[in-house]
């Protein structure tokens, strides 16, 4: 009996932390962290929310904040809402916002249904094909940010989720975005 509800007791908390955790988490906004050479990610195809293959060859030109997510991930999901946010009133002309799921047990449609349900539109309803994307960059865990620069190369990354509307998020891809040389640091780092 005491073992049964000492488990039980651990479960609400642990239910309660991770909700906590996920909501608290997200919003300490670290700075974007410089990778020490780019990788290029040319040729890699996504599937859109619409149905069409996009590629990054097809977004060329622009400046990516390309976030992976899960629907099983509770961080993922508590940081949505602010990079739908982010994508809906993107200061950056020159810059797309989207988000790619990495799940594999669900249907592009189940997802965009799940986007539909907690209002956050569609720019969170891209698959990675054959996982290409995941395998070239291995995310150690989710959700992780990337910023593509306009030559299709991952330039930099934030790892964990973060409140995308945090004014030093704007400082971070201005340098980048505005200034067009992948070789600033974060202005939000020491």
């Amino acid at each position: 009996m005491r073992i049964c509800t000492i488990a039980i007791i651990s479960i609400v908390c642990m239910t309660w932390m991770s909700s906590a955790y996920a909501t608290d988490f997200r919003m300490k906004y670290r700075g974007l962290n410089k990778l020490n050479a780019p990788v290029s990610v040319q040729g890699y195809q996504f599937k859109a929310p619409n149905g069409q293959i996009e590629s990054v060859n097809d977004w060329q030109g622009n400046w990516v904040l390309l976030n992976v997510w899960a629907t099983w991930c509770a961080p993922c999901l508590a940081e949505l809402p602010d990079l739908a946010q982010l994508a809906k009133n993107n200061p950056f002309p020159n810059l797309d916002v989207i988000a790619v799921s990495f799940d594999q047990r669900r249907s592009q449609g189940e997802i965009l249904r799940a986007l539909s349900r907690k209002d956050l539109g569609t720019f969170a309803g891209y698959m990675d094909i054959n996982r290409q994307f995941e395998k070239k960059m291995k995310p150690s865990g989710l959700p992780r940010t990337y910023l593509i620069n306009p030559a299709g190369e991952v330039v930099a990354d934030y790892r964990g989720a973060a409140n995308w509307l945090d004014p030093k998020v704007f400082q971070d891809l201005s340098l980048f975005v505005n200034s067009g040389n992948a070789s600033k640091i974060s202005a939000t780092k020491p």
